[in-house]
């Protein structure tokens, strides 16, 4: 069953015609030549937290296969990473498939963090509440400055009105529309898309539940600031 797993977790990294090179010793191993196909393998880790069965007619039994994994990524240390010998840093855990499992990751060389379900319920969160923030100037990311916004306690909508202003490139706006209305207009948008209900009441009970489920998600897993990008599958 081990091998069944980390033969679909190099399934959905690969090309159908490329099948896992000596698949009977059921392992995987990535390099820092593999960069792409290990950020690709990332947002596919949560197939490490399903409920695993064997099915022997007529008997089906919950089974939780060991794996022994050793993951590491840079993040923002692109350049220099492969030189700093992380691998020395990274210690092998031995994880069962299951609900409740932990994996360990360590991020640019300095940071260990600990995948979970729960961690990817929070991904796929606010992926879907920031997968329209797309707004960028020079360096800055309307995505990640919104991100920063509501750990700091800014509401969401008020996040959107401030991580637009701070990243609408004005030489692009339409003729007669100012930054500040552009902000309003995103953050309306917002409002609609993710919050209007009709109803008053029923709008401001779905304000405060995205409120304070951003701002849990994001209390609760800081780490989503450097993450939430490599862990979003990439239909989101």
């Amino acid at each position: 069953m081990s091998r069944r797993i980390i033969a679909k977790l190099w399934q959905s990294i690969t090309p159908p015609n490329e099948h896992l090179p000596l698949p009977y010793l059921g392992a995987i191993a990535l390099t820092h030549d593999s960069r792409e196909r290990i950020r690709n393998l990332l947002p596919q880790l949560d197939i490490l937290f399903s409920d695993v069965s064997l099915r022997a007619y007529p008997f089906e039994v919950k089974v939780n296969p060991a794996i022994e994994v050793a993951l590491e990524t840079a993040i923002h240390d692109q350049q220099y990473h492969a030189n700093r010998h992380t691998l020395l840093k990274t210690t092998p855990h031995i994880i069962t498939v299951d609900p409740k499992s932990a994996v360990p990751l360590l991020i640019d060389d300095n940071v260990q963090v600990g995948l979970s379900e729960e961690f990817f319920k929070r991904v796929n969160l606010l992926a879907d509440v920031t997968n329209k923030l797309k707004r960028r100037k020079r360096k800055a990311h309307q995505k990640d400055l919104w991100l920063k916004l509501v750990l700091a306690n800014s509401d969401p909508v008020t996040a959107v009105f401030e991580s637009s202003f701070a990243t609408i490139n004005t030489e692009r706006l339409p003729k007669g529309v100012s930054l500040d209305a552009a902000a309003f207009n995103d953050a309306e948008d917002f409002w609609e898309r993710y919050i209007d209900k009709g109803d008053f009441a029923q709008s401001w009970a779905q304000y405060e539940s995205l409120r304070q489920n951003t701002t849990n998600a994001l209390e609760e897993f800081p780490s989503l600031l450097i993450l939430l990008q490599a862990l979003q599958k990439p239909d989101r």
